[in-house]
């Protein structure tokens, strides 16, 4: 959804008013979660005349971190638009309606009079703002939350003021329970505009502490500015007053107003008997100035007829100076046309040297060019070169790779004829030794005769005449 500047500074005006913007806070960005308003003003709403279901802790998605022993800043401001919250701070100023303001802004008058330009602030300048507070209760269900367990931790002085207020947070403060803690930021106006009251709330939890301390049962507090006896000590509630239900204050200064009202109604009076004696004396004087009125009419009539002759004086005067104006117009008109002219002819000179002035840059530009291109050739013939040198090189070495891979095989080829040969000695051998035992196994002639022998096949056939029979 847009939100447009008219529509921001409509927000501003139909509701001027104060409260804490901070992440943690319920409501952010309007009462309709599915409808996200970045110039929603529903948490400064005042409070006045309302039940205590109406009034007492509005419910609401993040959590406000409370350092223990530590500060944490809120922003306080009159709508959400005005904050960082929304259209990334470009609407927020140091004060709280997102417009500037002297530092030392206040009202009228003097003693000073309530603020005119705001009068949110409730205040007749800093000095009177009456200060605002947080309080924080240990219940994580909101049904639970009363005035007895909601407990005030921190109070900041002459606040609202500016923008941006930072508050101290107590450092023995306990941690919250696992689903958090409930806080509300609160303020009571102090005069300028209606007795009202403010109680804006938010998710929190509090970091930073391993304390084991327990909030007391807070009690509601007293009045004791002219008697110190009676001011409560200890957990203190937040101040509840001018509600249908649930005061828990009835403040003295109430009486006070009373009083001075009165006193105001009497010189109410006064006044107004003084009034009438004026009047009577304005009569009077009335009176008087009708005399001399008629008598400053008659005389003003005198004035009328010398004023119409001295105007006719001074028109002939003035068409006369007319006339002498005219011509020195036209005598100026000449001069400027003349200025002009020579003003054209220092141009088209300032032109044709520029244009010579080019002309020389340009050539000496080609001749820059033409030398870097001479360079450039001149490096892309040695890069030829070198990459000539390379390839040839490179030819040379594979040429001796390749004579080098010849003479190795040359080299195996005739270790493998050798190797050949090696083997056919070897082969022949051993057909010899073959032959020479075969001839040591053959018998000797007394016992049988050879028939037949074939040396070449290493084979032998032989015809043994076995020793004759008749010896055995």
């Amino acid at each position: 959804m847009l939100w447009t500047l008219p529509t921001l500074i409509l927000a501003g005006t139909a509701s001027a008013h104060t409260a804490a913007f901070v992440k943690g806070m319920y409501c952010e960005g309007g009462p309709d979660p599915n409808n996200y308003n970045p110039n929603s003003n529903t948490p400064v709403n005042p409070l006045y005349q309302l039940t205590k279901d109406e009034w007492w802790m509005q419910k609401n998605g993040d959590s406000v971190a409370l350092p223990a022993g530590g500060q944490f800043t809120v922003e306080l401001a009159h709508n959400q638009a005005q904050t960082s919250l929304s259209f990334n701070g470009q609407h927020a100023s140091e004060w709280p309606d997102g417009q500037n303001h002297p530092e030392d802004w206040r009202g009228p008058g003097n003693p000073p009079g309530c603020i005119q330009d705001d009068g949110a602030m409730h205040a007749h300048d800093q000095s009177t703002t009456a200060g605002t507070a947080w309080a924080i209760s240990y219940e994580s269900d909101i049904s639970k939350v009363t005035m007895e367990n909601l407990v005030v931790f921190s109070v900041l002085e002459h606040t609202p003021w500016k923008r941006l207020a930072t508050y101290n947070v107590p450092k023995d403060l306990p941690p919250c329970p696992p689903d958090g803690c409930y806080c509300a930021w609160l303020w009571v106006p102090d005069g300028c505009g209606q007795p009202n009251m403010y109680m804006a709330n938010y998710k929190c939890h509090v970091t930073n502490t391993s304390s084991n301390r327990k909030l007391a049962t807070a009690k509601a507090p007293v009045y004791c500015k002219d008697n110190q006896s009676k001011c409560v000590g200890g957990a203190k509630q937040m101040i509840a007053w001018n509600q249908k239900e649930g005061n828990n204050i009835l403040s003295p200064p109430l009486l006070k107003k009373k009083k001075k009202k009165k006193k105001k109604k009497k010189k109410k009076k006064k006044k107004k008997k003084k009034k009438k004696k004026k009047k009577k004396k304005k009569k009077k004087k009335k009176k008087k100035k009708k005399k001399k009125k008629k008598k400053k009419k008659k005389k003003k009539k005198k004035k009328k007829k010398k004023k119409k002759k001295k105007k006719k004086k001074k028109k002939k005067k003035k068409k006369k100076k007319k006339k002498k104006k005219k011509k020195k117009k036209k005598k100026k008109k000449k001069k400027k046309k003349k200025k002009k002219k020579k003003k054209k002819k220092k141009k088209k000179k300032k032109k044709k040297k520029k244009k010579k002035k080019k002309k020389k840059k340009k050539k000496k530009k080609k001749k820059k060019k033409k030398k870097k291109k001479k360079k450039k050739k001149k490096k892309k013939k040695k890069k030829k070169k070198k990459k000539k040198k390379k390839k040839k090189k490179k030819k040379k070495k594979k040429k001796k790779k390749k004579k080098k891979k010849k003479k190795k095989k040359k080299k195996k080829k005739k270790k493998k004829k050798k190797k050949k040969k090696k083997k056919k000695k070897k082969k022949k051998k051993k057909k010899k030794k073959k032959k020479k035992t075969l001839l040591s196994r053959l018998p000797s002639n007394n016992d049988m005769a050879i028939s037949s022998y074939n040396p070449t096949t290493d084979k032998y056939r032989d015809q043994i005449c076995l020793r004759s029979e008749l010896g055995h």
